[in-house]
């Protein structure tokens, strides 16, 4: 029992001596003083390197999720505000009619129905007002 208790404890110093050099290797890989370089810190910050790198990953993931959404949701808002006029559309197409007919009056309106065609070309383009007044001319 003796003699096997002996090459157990050779068995454990060469490990030790193989870990040491191993220590010695990774200090100078990692550019550190070789009296002062801890396996247990290197353990430590590479856990910590691990824990915060998954983390990276999983915030990652979800900011594409939200972006996703967030896209996603301003496409809905802008369809809907397409198809839906508002208050300020309305508002707009209104002025707009109404500039239109300001300048078919200032150029004046075509009364007949047949002298309509020659007059269109004086009309603002696709105006309303052009329109009411074929609309008018109609029997």
């Amino acid at each position: 029992k003796s003699n096997s208790g002996l090459t157990v404890s050779e068995e454990l110093k060469d490990l030790l001596k193989a870990i040491e050099c191993k220590r010695k290797e990774l200090a100078q890989y990692f550019c550190e003083n070789e009296n002062k370089f801890s396996l247990d810190e290197l353990f430590v910050t590479i856990k910590k390197f691990r824990e915060l790198f998954l983390q990276a990953i999983k915030d990652n993931n979800e900011q594409k999720q939200k972006t996703t959404k967030m896209k996603k949701r301003e496409k809905q808002l802008a369809m809907q505000v397409a198809n839906e006029p508002n208050e300020h559309n309305t508002k707009q197409e209104r002025n707009n009619i109404v500039e239109r007919l300001l300048f078919n009056i200032k150029k004046g309106f075509c009364q007949k129905s047949n002298s309509m065609n020659k007059c269109k070309a004086e009309f603002a383009p696709e105006s309303p007002a052009t329109k009411i007044l074929e609309d008018r001319a109609k029997p």
